[in-house]
């Protein structure tokens, strides 16, 4: 019950067009065990509640969205908010500016005619931060499927990106650079606790 009152406030505060009603999970959740109904519910959770960044892919409660997209859509080489109406409109569609592809493991643009060279420099600083880490804490460096669509090539790379080089909270879901996610931690498993 103080869960949906929270979250009936928060979308309150959205225009009527952008509310979401309460999630629900599915009757059958009560029979299940414990870590599988944990899941499912992280699952709806993130579908229902979470919004993804177009820029980055990230995903965000909506009022802390607001406040990425200004940033992350300056890094990304784009203005926010758009000038003109019809951009607003497609504001919630990913982009992809002309010749530039996304690398796999630092989740940065490239043009198409630099990616080649900054791959094999980002494998290899990769590699070097890995070595640093506890062998308990190291990841392999992520790698592009042999095959996939090359028209959505940068989606593809997005996806690789933050499912192997960023790092989720156990207790939100969402995902950060691991050392930003120590900092995140400390705060999310206050509000998580209370």
């Amino acid at each position: 019950p103080q869960c949906e009152e929270i979250y009936t406030q928060r979308q309150e505060k959205l225009p009527a067009s952008k509310r979401k009603p309460i999630p629900q999970l599915p009757k059958k959740a009560g029979r299940m065990k414990l870590e599988a109904r944990n899941e499912l519910a992280m699952k709806i959770y993130h579908e229902h509640v979470m919004e993804t960044c177009r820029f980055c892919k990230r995903t965000f409660l909506p009022e802390s969205l607001e406040k990425h997209i200004p940033h992350c859509a300056k890094s990304h080489g784009e203005e926010w908010p758009p000038r003109k109406k019809a951009e607003y409109l497609r504001a919630n569609q990913p982009t992809q500016a002309p010749n530039t592809m996304i690398c796999h493991i630092c989740g940065r643009k490239y043009t198409t005619h630099s990616i080649d060279i900054h791959v094999p420099q980002c494998q290899k600083l990769w590699n070097e931060r890995q070595a640093k880490e506890p062998p308990s804490k190291r990841k392999p460096c992520p790698q592009m499927p042999k095959r996939y669509d090359k028209n959505k090539q940068n989606e593809v790379a997005m996806d690789i990106f933050n499912k192997h080089a960023m790092s989720a909270c156990k207790y939100c879901g969402r995902t950060f650079y691991e050392d930003r996610l120590a900092v995140h931690i400390r705060s999310c498993e206050r509000h998580h606790k209370k």
